[in-house]
């Protein structure tokens, strides 16, 4: 009878063979905590400041609401002021889609940005704060607030780069 020769012999496991295979899982499960880690900080980085501000759409910015106060008490001929808060995906999402409106027109020296994540986290009416000083009833967010000679025009919550386009349309803001 012909012996078979097959590559899979009844070998018993070493335990050298027991230590290299708990090495190489050790391994894998770092790589996987490393990936998680690295996408779980890029995310939270990501979201940390407005992506208007940091990508340069929006140079003048808010960081206080006595600073809001201040602003508004100049009653500028024109301004366009934009509320938002960050660390939130969905709002990041929301910016980076209407951040073409606001590169496609000649608004740099118009525009603030009032990002009140600072107060949002520290007071729990922050809402009522803003809606004293702002004059207005604000229930969404982002919210794009037009002054026209010192006085609101109109205010909308934009979620779409057409909300803010409509916006620049109807006050006749030039394009770039």
């Amino acid at each position: 009878m012909k012996d078979n020769n097959s590559m899979y012999t009844n070998k018993p496991v070493t335990m050298k063979n027991y230590l290299l295979y708990f090495l190489i899982i050790i391994a894998i499960a770092f790589i996987c905590i490393y990936f998680i880690r690295y996408y779980t900080i890029k995310g939270k980085d990501k979201t940390s400041v407005s992506y208007l501000v940091k990508e340069k759409y929006i140079n003048n910015e808010i960081k206080s609401i006595q600073e809001l106060k201040q602003v508004l008490n100049e009653k500028p001929s024109r301004l366009i002021l934009f509320l938002s808060y960050h660390n939130s995906k969905s709002m990041y999402k929301i910016e980076k889609n209407i951040a073409k409106a606001f590169n496609n027109y000649d608004i740099k020296d118009i525009i603030y940005i009032y990002d009140f994540t600072t107060m949002k986290e520290k007071v729990t009416n922050y809402k009522e704060i803003l809606d004293d000083t702002l004059d207005i009833s604000v229930t969404d967010f982002p919210v794009i607030i037009y002054y026209e000679d010192g006085q609101i025009s109109s205010y909308k919550v934009v979620k779409k780069y057409n909300d803010v386009k409509n916006i620049f349309d109807k006050y006749k803001i030039d394009k770039k």
